[in-house]
């Protein structure tokens, strides 16, 4: 089989100029599915799929809204939408006016394509979520299509109110049409997983829907949750739990942090213990901030964890402070917008913040411009000092000085120890309640 499939590939790269245009989108379609498992050489379907997004890009007025959602959710299954981002933005400036002609499958798709290609498109996602709020046309989704779609729109930070409050109110009438059951109304555990991040990720606080998810997952779980949940989906049920703990005064998420609570001790540290054993694999970039930190007397801990599961890149000591600096690399921005973050990435910073962490975000563009490691240090100082006088001010301590660099010397405690052992002095270090370091000899 794999080598029929090779040589029809080859056959359908050469002719791809022939095909008609809902054929391209099939023949696209056939091959990302058949690439999940590998049945394709990777030389042949880079290839095809190259003859293919050239053949589209031509043509793409005269798809059909099947189509359309069909080939960018291809390219994006079969990982091929980074070497084809001109292809998306065509695809993404021809659906955005024809949004009424879609189905519920082809909105789902659409925007899965674009938020699993990482690819941002405000007028896409504006023109789909109007049509989907308008007349209430959630009513037709049905579970894959209503996670699918909340997931995307919250991963691509986009959506209004009213479209989160339309894919809501489906989610539970489909819920009381079999019994009050999510799971007999036709949700897997990956869809209650990613439909319940996604409205703790978007902000969008409703706690009847993440209560009832929530009890949901909780009894699907009650077997065995490895074999119902992956370990993302685990982690991303963690990131729900921080959510609800710490969305604050005045919301409707008392009953949902109840049931937390009463959830087997088991399965919420299965969840906490999850996302702190997140793979961290630290980039060349993110080495250089540790140490230009280091360079500059403060003493640091490499992705610390803090109880709650998450992690930041560096921590600052002393850990109570809860001083962070986090490298943001590429995956925390869009492909083709390079300085907007993505929705998961704002959602991290918000639980940060949340927990009480007052973090330093290094932009990795910020920190390819600085030209040597004098400029580094800098950058770092002015940013921390900021840090520090935010937080002396947010807890109505006086500012001694106005001096950005005086106040970045509050966290060189650590460098204030070194010099005292060079000059063989028997010290100690003081703080006072303004947090700045005294030596005493």
């Amino acid at each position: 089989a794999p080598r029929l499939l090779d040589a029809v590939a080859r056959e359908a790269a050469r002719r791809a100029d022939e095909f008609k245009p809902q054929e391209l989108a099939n023949t696209a379609w056939a091959f990302a599915t058949c690439s999940r498992d590998d049945f394709v050489d990777a030389k042949i379907q880079r290839q095809l799929f190259d003859n293919i997004a050239r053949a589209a890009y031509k043509r793409l007025d005269r798809f059909s809204d099947q189509g359309l959602s069909n080939i960018a959710w291809a390219f994006a299954a079969a990982g091929e939408a980074q070497r084809h981002e001109k292809l998306f933005g065509a695809v993404a400036s021809e659906a955005a006016p024809r949004v009424a002609e879609f189905q519920p499958q082809g909105f789902s798709n659409l925007a899965w394509a674009f938020s699993t290609a990482e690819l941002s498109s405000s007028e896409l996602f504006d023109a789909m979520a109007s049509e989907i709020a308008k007349q209430n046309r959630a009513a037709r989704f049905n579970p894959q299509e209503i996670a699918n779609t909340a997931w995307a729109f919250a991963k691509n930070a986009e959506g209004s109110k009213q479209l989160f409050d339309s894919l809501a109110t489906m989610t539970l009438v489909l819920g009381a049409k079999s019994g009050g059951d999510l799971t007999r109304a036709g949700f897997t555990p990956q869809e209650l997983s990613n439909l319940a991040w996604a409205y703790a990720c978007a902000d969008h606080v409703d706690g009847a829907l993440l209560r009832k998810l929530w009890n949901a997952v909780v009894e699907v779980a009650a077997d065995d949750a490895t074999q119902c949940f992956t370990i993302e989906e685990l982690r991303q049920l963690q990131q729900v739990v921080l959510h609800a703990r710490n969305s604050g005064r005045g919301t409707n998420m008392d009953g949902l942090v109840t049931d937390i609570a009463r959830a087997p001790a088991g399965f919420t540290g299965l969840l906490r213990r999850s996302l702190a054993e997140a793979d961290a694999s630290p980039s060349r970039a993110q080495d250089e901030v540790a140490q230009s930190l280091e360079a500059l007397g403060l003493e640091v801990v490499h992705e610390f964890v803090i109880p709650d599961g998450l992690s930041v890149d560096v921590a600052l000591k002393p850990l109570r402070w809860r001083v962070a600096v986090e490298f943001d690399g590429p995956r925390h921005y869009f492909r083709n917008e390079k300085r907007l973050p993505t929705g998961r990435t704002n959602f991290k910073v918000r639980l940060l913040r949340a927990l009480g962490w007052r973090v330093l975000h290094v932009p990795y563009f910020d920190w390819a411009r600085l030209p040597d490691e004098k400029a580094r240090q800098n950058y770092l100082k002015t940013g921390l000092a900021a840090i520090v006088k935010s937080a002396r001010k947010a807890s109505k301590v006086e500012v001694v000085s106005e001096d950005d660099r005086d106040e970045f010397s509050a966290l060189k405690v650590a460098e204030l120890r070194r010099l005292c052992e060079a000059r063989g002095l028997e010290s100690r270090v003081k703080r006072g309640l303004d947090a700045r370091a005294t030596l005493i000899e």
